[in-house]
């Protein structure tokens, strides 16, 4: 990877033995790095993790959320998730998307099905995209005096079966730019 600043994930599927007598080692090699006026360091700064998927899944940083919409009676909620196949052919799946308060109370869901996702295992990045919008009641509204958060939660089901679920926090707010004015927050 040439730089250490960036996340970055690869898909081990194809190194490991299916006995599952593997080790896994994270290496850093600083070597080839040109010389810098300053040190910029060399090593592992950040968390490594290791994470295990079902080959259907949302995508590395695949959920995205807007709000548009925004006043104190609602919001719309738009998202948009991407999903990845690498297990072959074209199956069907359902995505739901259900947005919680911060008490985990559930204020909103949507359903899409049947989603025929397209072939990923060539490791080709064209995973399938979905997307859909809901409209959340009364929403508290994100700023700097009330930091209020809502979770999308995301599932991906085959034949009612959980394959992989995420969830991704955002703000509902409304900003404005108004030259005679400057940035409006919620009004």
């Amino acid at each position: 990877r040439p730089n250490g600043y960036l996340g970055l994930g690869y898909n081990l599927t194809p190194y490991l033995q299916p006995d599952g007598k593997n080790i896994i080692t994270v290496r850093v090699d600083n070597s080839l790095q040109p010389a810098a006026r300053w040190y910029t360091g060399s090593g592992i700064y950040r968390h490594v993790h290791l994470i295990v998927t079902d080959p259907i899944h949302i995508a590395r940083n695949g959920t995205f959320v807007t709000t548009s919409d925004v006043s104190a009676d609602r919001a719309t909620i738009h998202i948009k998730a991407e999903i990845r196949n690498l297990r072959g052919g074209n199956p069907n799946v359902t995505v739901n998307s259900i947005v919680v308060d911060d008490s985990g109370k559930e204020i909103g869901r949507t359903e899409k099905k049947p989603i025929q996702l397209t072939d990923n295992t060539l490791f080709k990045e064209d995973n399938t995209a979905i997307e859909d919008s809901l409209t959340v009641l009364q929403p508290q509204l994100w700023g700097p005096d009330t930091p209020t958060t809502y979770q999308l939660i995301t599932e991906i089901r085959q034949d009612g079966q959980l394959l992989d679920n995420y969830a991704t926090r955002f703000g509902i707010r409304r900003a404005e730019f108004i030259p005679e004015k400057g940035m409006l927050l919620n009004g």
